[in-house]
Parts: C-alpha cells; sequence; structure tokens
C-alpha cells in the first residue's frame, strides 16, 4: 500500500516536502491531469490580460 511509508515520513518531513510528494501522488494518480489544468490556466490567464 504506497501510503504507509509516506505517513511513516510525514512527521520529519517539511510542510513543502510534504506538498510535493502529495502533487506527485496526484499527478500519477490524475494521468497528468495537472499538466494540462496548467497548460490551460496559463492560457486563461494570458486571454484575461488582453
Amino acid at each position: 500500500h504506497i501510503e504507509s511509508p509516506i505517513m511513516t515520513l510525514l512527521p520529519s518531513m517539511t510542510t513543502n516536502q510534504i506538498a510535493e510528494v502529495t502533487r506527485a501522488y496526484a499527478d500519477v494518480q490524475a494521468g497528468g491531469k495537472a499538466f494540462w489544468e496548467s497548460i490551460i490556466s496559463n492560457v486563461a490567464h494570458r486571454v484575461l490580460l488582453e
């Protein structure tokens, strides 16, 4: 089970490390969904600035 080693490490990890691991895990789970979301938000940001 993938969460157990992560849960064991959590107390000794910094907030930034926890965020990185969580995001990396979520990226894998979502099949790179975050990649597309970042592209979409960049495009939307550019459109809103014009």
